[in-house]
C-alpha cells in the first residue's frame, strides 16, 4: 500500500524523530515537535486513505454500453467497428485521485481512444468516456471489468483492485454477399417456386407426373378432357409433388477442430462456411437445420427458413466458434503462466497473499508424488528429476502459482475439498481445470498433446445426429458433414453406416474436410537433404490419408471437398440447386 515516496517519507520521519529525541534530551524540543506533527499528519493521511480504499471504493459501479451507428446493440458482427461507452459512478463519498482502466475485451481490438479515466471521482458527478473496438473474427467478445488504481494527492499510498463486471457479446458472421445461381424468374413448367423442389410422387405441383384412369372421388379439375374425349373414357392427370427444400449442416465441434490460433481454427472455418450457406439458403426460402456435435453433446436445430431460424443458427455458430480445446495433457508450464497472469489481473483479491498464501514448507514436506498416472503422450519424469526441480527457483515459483491457482479454482467453481490436493499432485487434472478457467475467460492457450487430435473427435456424435436427421426427413434432402476425417478411416464405421442409410433413402450427402487437397507425391526426387526428406514423407502421408478418406466416402457416392480451397459455400449451394431441379425417380 505504501509507494516508494511513502517509504522514503516514513524513513525520513523516523530519522528526524530520532535526531529530535536526542536534541530534546539536551534541552531543544523544536525538532521533536515538528516530527510529531508530521507523524500525526502522516497517520491521518494513512487512515483517510484506508477508508477510501476499503469502504468508499466498494460503492464504485460500472456500466458499459456497446453502440453502433443506430444505437445500443446486444449482438455484434464480425468485421465491424463499435463504440464502447463506459460510465463510472460512486454511491457515496469521493475518491481524490483514481485511474479506472477498462480491461481490453477478449475477441476484439481497440482501434481508437483510450479505455481509461484519470482524475477525481465524486458521488454527485459520474464520469464517462468512449473508445472504439473492432471485431476481427466470429465468436464471443467478453468484457471482464475495470481495474481501479487509487492514490492520495501526495502520492504516499496506493491501492489496486478490480471491479468484475463480466459481459459477453456474440460476434456473428458477417452477412454474406453470395447468391445462388438460380434464376430470379420462374419459367413455366420448368422451375419450381423458390424454396421447393420436385418429388416424383403424386401431389399438387405444376409438373405432370402421369395419366391414369378416373377413380370415383377425383376432383373434376384434374380430368384430362381432351384425352378423355379421344378415348371415350375419363382420364385423370397426376401432378408431381412440390416439397420444401431442406439442408442440414452437421459440424464437428470436438477439441480436435478447436486447436490453433483463435479465429483461424478448423471449427471457425466450418462456422464461416455454415453461416454463408444458411444466409443464402434461407434467403432463397429453403429450410436449413444445424447440428453442432461436441465431445459429449449435440445441439440440434430442426430445419426452418424464418428470420428467427437464421438468427438462432448464427448465434449457435458464434458460440461454437469461440470454443477452445480441452484435452488431456501433463504439459502445464504454459497453462500455469497464462492462468496466473489472468487471475492476478482479474482476481487480485483472491490471489492476495493475505487470503491465498503459499507455505514455504509445502514443496519440501508435500512434494508431487512419483506414482501419479500421466496421459498418453505425456513426458515421463523420474522421482529424482522431480526432487531436483524443487530446488530450482523457477520451479518453486511455479509451484507457488500452482497452489494459489488450485485454491482459486476450487473456490470459484465450488469443487470438492480434495480438488486442491489433486491439482497439486496430478498434472493432468491441473491442466484440465486450468483449461476450463482460461476457456471461460476467452484466453487463448497452446495445447501440446500427441493424442489430442485422435482422442477428441466427435465422430460418433455426428453419426447419431445424422441418423436422427435422416429419420425425420421426408424427401430428398442435403446433409453436409463438416469434420476432420483425414487419417481416421478406421474410426468412420458408425458414420459411414449412417451415410449409407441416408444414401439408401435417396438423400444427398456432402463432406467438407479442413485443409487443402494434398498434392500427389509418388516419386522420390534425388539429392534431398534430411529436412527435405521429412517434408516429402509428410506430404506423402497426407496424400495417402486424403486418398483413403476420399475412397471411404466415394464408395457411397459422397464427394469430399476441402474447406480451405475453392469455394465450398458455392459447392453446397450448387448441390441444393441440383436437388431443386432433380428429375429422377423418388423413393419406392
Amino acid at each position: 500500500m505504501l509507494s516508494p515516496r511513502g517509504w522514503w517519507m516514513l524513513l525520513l520521519t523516523l530519522v528526524v524523530g530520532t535526531i529530535g529525541g536526542v536534541m530534546a534530551l539536551r534541552g531543544s524540543s523544536t525538532l521533536l515537535l515538528v516530527c510529531v506533527a508530521i507523524s500525526l499528519w502522516y497517520t491521518w493521511e494513512w487512515a483517510t486513505f484506508c477508508y477510501y480504499a476499503r469502504i468508499t471504493v466498494r460503492g464504485l459501479r460500472l456500466q458499459r454500453t456497446v453502440i453502433d451507428d443506430r444505437g445500443p446493440v446486444t449482438t455484434l458482427w464480425a468485421g465491424q467497428s463499435y463504440h464502447v461507452s463506459v460510465r463510472v459512478r460512486l454511491e457515496r463519498g469521493r475518491l481524490p485521485f483514481v485511474i479506472v482502466s477498462d480491461r481490453s475485451p477478449a475477441g476484439a481490438v481497440i482501434t481508437e481512444g483510450q479505455p481509461r479515466y484519470t482524475g477525481q471521482l465524486r458521488a454527485e458527478f459520474p464520469v464517462a468516456w468512449k473508445y472504439r473496438i473492432r471485431c476481427d473474427r466470429i465468436g464471443v467478445v467478453r468484457f471482464e471489468g475495470a481495474r481501479v488504481r487509487l492514490a492520495d494527492l501526495q502520492g504516499l499510498f496506493y491501492f489496486e483492485t478490480f471491479v468484475r463486471d463480466p459481459v459477453e457479446y456474440f460476434a456473428l458472421p458477417a452477412l454474406t454477399t453470395l447468391h445462388s445461381s438460380r434464376r430470379g424468374d420462374k419459367r413455366f413448367n420448368m422451375l419450381p417456386p423458390p424454396g421447393v423442389h420436385r418429388f416424383r410422387r403424386p401431389g399438387t405441383g405444376s409438373e405432370l407426373l402421369e395419366l391414369r384412369d378416373y377413380r370415383p372421388g377425383d376432383p373434376p379439375k384434374r380430368i384430362a378432357w381432351k384425352i378423355s374425349a379421344r378415348k371415350d373414357e375419363l382420364i385423370t392427370r397426376e401432378f408431381e409433388s412440390e416439397v420444401p427444400l431442406r439442408c442440414t449442416l452437421l459440424l464437428d465441434a470436438s477439441s480436435a477442430t478447436r486447436i490453433g490460433t483463435p479465429g483461424d481454427t478448423a471449427l471457425a472455418r466450418f462456422c464461416i462456411i455454415a453461416a454463408g450457406v444458411a444466409q443464402t439458403a434461407i434467403g432463397n426460402r429453403d429450410l436449413v437445420g444445424l447440428a453442432i456435435c461436441t465431445d459429449d453433446a449435440v445441439t440440434y436445430l430442426p430445419p426452418a427458413r424464418s428470420s428467427t431460424q437464421l438468427i438462432a443458427i448464427l448465434g449457435q455458430l458464434a458460440r461454437a466458434a469461440a470454443l477452445q480445446p480441452q484435452v488431456a495433457t501433463d504439459d502445464i508450464k504454459g497453462l500455469i503462466a497464462r492462468a496466473h497472469a489472468l487471475t492476478t489481473d482479474v482476481y487480485p483479491d483472491l490471489m492476495s497473499p493475505t487470503i491465498n498464501r503459499f507455505p514455504l514448507w509445502l514443496p519440501w514436506l508435500a512434494p508431487q508424488p512419483a506414482y501419479v498416472p500421466r496421459p498418453r503422450g505425456g513426458v515421463r519424469r523420474s522421482p529424482w528429476q522431480r526432487l531436483r526441480n524443487i530446488n530450482l527457483p523457477s520451479a518453486r515459483r511455479r509451484y507457488a502459482w500452482r497452489k494459489r491457482l488450485a485454491a482459486l479454482v476450487t473456490a470459484k467453481y465450488a469443487l470438492p475439498a480434495g480438488t486442491l490436493a489433486l491439482m497439486l499432485d496430478d498434472n493432468a487434472a491441473c491442466a484440465w481445470h486450468l483449461q476450463r478457467l482460461l476457456a471461460e475467460h476467452r484466453v487463448p492457450f497452446d495445447v501440446r498433446s500427441d493424442n489430442a487430435g485422435h482422442d477428441a473427435i466427435a465422430i460418433e456424435q455426428q453419426a447419431r445426429a445424422l441418423t436422427r436427421a435422416v429419420s425425420r426427413g421426408r424427401d430428398n434432402e442435403l446433409f453436409v458433414l463438416m469434420g476432420d476425417y483425414v487419417g481416421r478411416s478406421g474410426r468412420l464405421t458408425e458414420l459411414l453406416r449412417s451415410v449409407r442409410v441416408a444414401r439408401a433413402k435417396h438423400h444427398q450427402v456432402l463432406v467438407v474436410q479442413p485443409g487443402r487437397v494434398a498434392d500427389d507425391v509418388t516419386k522420390l526426387p534425388d539429392g534431398l537433404t534430411a529436412a527435405e526428406l521429412v517434408t516429402f514423407a509428410e506430404k506423402q502421408q497426407a496424400t495417402r490419408a486424403w486418398q483413403s478418406t476420399r475412397r471411404a466416402f466415394g464408395r457411397l457416392g459422397v464427394p469430399l471437398a476441402p474447406a480451405d480451397a475453392g469455394d465450398p459455400v458455392r459447392l453446397i449451394l450448387h448441390r441444393l440447386e441440383q436437388l431443386r431441379l432433380i428429375q429422377g425417380a423418388g423413393r419406392r
